[in-house]
């Protein structure tokens, strides 16, 4: 199953399963007339749900699917049945996440948002007035002429710095605007790279309109992934060799497949740019080695090399005391 798929199947149990559990013995046609799925996909959905639950999968641990006579009747694991009691830091982590979405521009503070953040204050007590969230907005000439150029259907001009630092101008094919892990998202059809693109708001420099002649958006994919790196199907790949208590490091790579290769673990994984693989590889303090490809296994010994000698250099200078203000 694809990662668009999986999500796809993931948000549907999101909504279904909640509407089975106060609605028992609901008969399979009408949860598929209610939510807009098939027959075939719903059965599937209700067999990975009873593979579903907490650790210990034993009696009461799963959650419960029954299909009798065509009616569906569903039943959270025992666990899942009770209320929640999170921990302060679980509490905290909850809290800045509803302020969060509370102060993001367009999103509404609605009555819902209100009682969950009032809830979450009342558990935290007299903690609760330490709890603070600043979320960065995107410039606002930036936002408004991305929003005119959505509400147009109409290209846009950027002036977009990008992770590496390399500053571009592109004339992209508006499709959404879009919030990941509250950062804001302007997924396009880039004319540049001639494929899609999400460019983070925080980036561009400025946004102007695209000349008249360059007027059309073509229909974006349905549905309209979420914004993440998507390396074309021919990107070099970056393979590395990592302890297997440095299994997290595949967690850090879009993309990555883990293979267990004897006492080590090989990870492989799109690149995209090299300057930015030889960045993270020396990020990881020698916990990786790079087996391919060869050029970035080089540049980060060289430049690990370099840090070394740099070190040694300043650890053998000879000790100055500094001048005193006195």
């Amino acid at each position: 199953m694809t990662p668009v798929a999986t999500l796809e199947r993931l948000e549907r149990l999101l909504v279904v399963v909640p509407w089975l559990v106060a609605h028992p013995g609901t008969p399979v046609d009408e949860v598929c007339a209610r939510f807009g799925v098939d027959r075939e996909a719903l059965l599937a959905d209700l067999d990975v749900l009873g593979y579903c639950g907490v650790p210990g999968y034993g009696g009461g641990d799963l959650v419960q699917v029954h299909l009798v006579d065509d009616a569906i009747t569903v039943r959270l694991a025992d666990a899942l049945e009770r209320p929640l009691r999170p921990t302060p830091e679980e509490a905290a982590a909850l809290l800045l996440a509803v302020r969060a979405a509370q102060r993001l521009p367009g999103v509404a503070d609605t009555e819902a948002l209100t009682r969950v953040a009032a809830a979450l204050e009342a558990l935290l007590g007299g903690d609760a007035a330490a709890v603070t969230v600043a979320v960065g907005a995107p410039d606002e000439d930036v936002t408004t002429a991305v929003r005119s150029a959505l509400d147009r259907g109409a290209p846009v001009r950027l002036d977009y710095l990008d992770a590496a630092g390399e500053r571009t101008e592109r004339t992209v094919e508006p499709w959404a605007l879009t919030v990941a892990e509250g950062v804001w998202y302007l997924q396009a059809h880039c004319r540049r790279a001639d494929a899609p693109r999400d460019f983070r708001l925080d980036r561009v420099v400025e946004a102007t309109p695209a000349p008249d002649d360059a007027a059309g958006v073509r229909v974006p994919p349905d549905p309209l992934p979420p914004p993440g790196f998507r390396p074309p199907a021919d990107d070099e790949q970056l393979v590395l060799r990592v302890a297997h208590e440095d299994a997290w490091v595949a967690e850090q790579l879009p993309g990555a497949r883990r293979e267990p290769a004897g006492e080590h673990l090989v990870i492989r994984a799109p690149m995209g740019r090299r300057g930015w693989a030889i960045r993270f590889v020396l990020s990881l303090g020698g916990r990786a080695r790079v087996l391919s490809p060869e050029p970035v296994a080089t540049a980060v010994a060289a430049r690990a090399g370099q840090a070394l000698e740099a070190l040694d250099a300043w650890e053998r200078a000879p000790w100055t005391e500094p001048p005193s203000d006195r």
